[in-house]
């Protein structure tokens, strides 16, 4: 998170503002306010182990974290190519390419999480937030399935939950905050987390793949139980363990900022129902087909590529539902890369910039075209 990492503190000390603002410490308190005696006190607390009393929740967060990702993990590629009864069916190749792509969104976005946490959520909410996630995720994978479509479908969407980008870094900023910035514990309580986090790292598969050889969704149990305690072990001690720190995001948006941002998110989620409820309700993909070919003659500019967005959505759903990893795959790429195209020509509208200038003069002159 930006306010401060917890290995690379920030350094300078607190100033007061030549235009008489009240002065601020390295983290963010005001001098001499009610936060910075709060701070101060969190900070000076030895009641676990010579440690702030935050330290005890934290350090058995990771240690659920582990246990979580260890039992997801241990049984969860296996589960997928597991024939009928015991498994998903899907063939090895299928399932590994699978588990690769759903879990590149952890890797690949986890900026996100923590830009999530520093700008809206605040750093507890929002790892109460992503456990809940990873726990109804591993909650899906446990129930038994009834048929094969739904076995898969409540698997996808259970990866998906539990690879969403919504932490972040959020347990090593909110543990940094716990100390100033020279404080030599610092060191000692993430040696605490390791430790912690080595010893569920261990055990848990070891148990999870055990109890998976008599039924691949008591792994995901585990998994789901271990989400859902981590998600207690942060909500529960609230004020009395942390006092306000992580309740609030450390840069939170400014309304012009929530007003762009909102926009943005109700037309993304607009267009998804939207490309949901033809492709549901009409069962087939071919009317997305049938919408984008009339958009390529009858409109232009930015309705197009909504259109087309809209269309390709719907072939993603339909490729999906299908069980057709490779099309689900191509037909993302490109619902994201138009998406991230038809993000960039709004803002350029908003400037003033045409950026359909050239289309438009081609068009003009040749309407075939």
């Amino acid at each position: 998170m930006s306010q401060q990492s917890p290995q690379d503190p920030q350094d300078q000390d607190g100033q007061s503002g030549t235009d008489g603002t009240q002065a601020r410490d390295g983290d963010g308190a005001r001098e001499g306010t009610a936060e910075e005696k709060e701070l101060k006190r969190l900070r000076a607390d030895r009641s676990f182990l010579g440690y702030p009393m935050g330290i005890a929740p934290l350090t058995a967060c990771n240690f659920f974290n582990s246990i979580c990702w260890g039992a997801y993990g241990a049984v969860l590629i296996y589960y997928l190519y597991k024939p009928w009864t015991q498994g998903l069916g899907f063939t090895q190749g299928e399932a590994a390419q699978l588990v690769a792509a759903v879990g590149a969104i952890n890797s690949v976005f986890s900026i996100v999480g923590s830009w999530l946490a520093d700008r809206i959520f605040g750093a507890r909410k929002a790892m109460i937030i992503g456990n809940i996630a990873k726990g109804v995720s591993c909650g899906l994978l446990a129930l038994p399935a009834f048929s094969l479509e739904q076995g898969r479908v409540f698997a996808v969407v259970g990866m998906i939950l539990m690879n969403l980008p919504i932490m972040g870094a959020s347990s090593a900023a909110l543990t940094g905050l716990l100390f100033d910035r020279k404080d030599s514990r610092r060191d000692g309580a993430f040696a605490m987390f390791t430790i912690a986090n080595n010893i569920a790292g261990f055990i848990t598969p070891v148990i999870a793949a055990q109890l998976g050889q008599i039924n691949y969704h008591y792994g995901f149990l585990i998994g789901a139980i271990a989400a859902f305690l981590y998600a207690a072990a942060i909500g529960l001690p609230g004020k009395a363990f942390f006092g306000s720190l992580g309740s609030k995001p450390s840069r939170p948006l400014s309304a012009a900022e929530k007003k762009k941002y909102g926009f943005g998110a109700l037309i993304a989620l607009v267009l998804i129902a939207v490309a949901i409820a033809i492709a549901v309700g009409t069962g087939k993909a071919s009317i997305g087909t049938l919408a984008s070919t009339w958009a390529l003659f009858r409109c232009q500019g930015l309705t197009v590529r909504c259109v087309m967005w809209c269309a390709t959505a719907c072939w993603v759903i339909h490729n999906f539902w299908l069980g057709s990893i490779g099309g689900t795959m191509i037909e993302g790429s490109f619902l994201v890369m138009n998406g991230l195209n038809i993000i960039r020509f709004r803002r350029m509208q908003k400037r003033g910039i045409d950026p359909f200038k050239i289309e438009k003069s081609v068009q003009d002159k040749n309407p075939s075209a």
